[in-house]
């Protein structure tokens, strides 16, 4: 997207569930966006709470008023294309954060258009449809934009397993895609 020019929005549906962390990881995410030139956007002060299914089956009207947070950030932003993770993503927030982004689509209604791209990072995809290559320059500055994340770099060393992970990507692709 940075090579086409278009402007990339980052929108932190959360920030995490430990309370005690929000307020620096919106400063790591800030950094983070700063760096790669996209802006950020917090889809409400602090993030939202609890996305994920079990608050999606349980509490109709609680989940409807953060359906109704990301679909006017999208009507408003009117996005040409949304990232937002697969429905396998293992991660109970990721896959909240799956069903929130397709509530919010319906809600807008047929009037509403964009290219919906499928993201994946805790669990693999089963059937990927799409791969996208990366040069040095694009992974050098994932990496750089990951270090302003240092407490949960701290916590995890996401930079140590992203070469790897870039790899295996590459591997499965080169099979299933290519």
């Amino acid at each position: 997207l940075r090579e086409l020019k278009m402007n990339v929005i980052n929108v932190a549906v959360t920030l995490g569930s430990r309370q005690n962390r929000r307020a620096d990881r919106w400063k790591e995410l800030s950094g983070a966006c700063g760096y790669l030139g996209f802006d950020l956007l917090p889809a409400r002060e602090g993030g939202l709470e609890r996305i994920n299914l079990k608050r999606r089956a349980e509490e109709p009207e609680s989940w409807a008023g953060a359906v109704a947070v990301v679909a006017r950030i999208l009507d408003e932003h009117r996005p040409s294309v949304i990232f937002r993770p697969h429905e396998r993503d293992r991660n109970s927030t990721h896959i909240g954060t799956h069903y929130l982004v397709a509530d919010a689509l319906k809600k807008l209604g047929p009037g509403f258009s964009a290219h919906i791209v499928e993201t994946e990072y805790w669990s693999q995809m089963t059937k990927p449809n799409a791969m996208v290559e990366l040069g040095v320059d694009d992974v050098t500055d994932m990496v750089t934009a990951l270090s302003f994340h240092a407490g949960e770099v701290r916590r995890s060393p996401y930079h140590v397993r992203l070469p790897a992970w870039a790899t295996d990507n590459v591997r499965r692709g080169s099979e299933w895609l290519g």
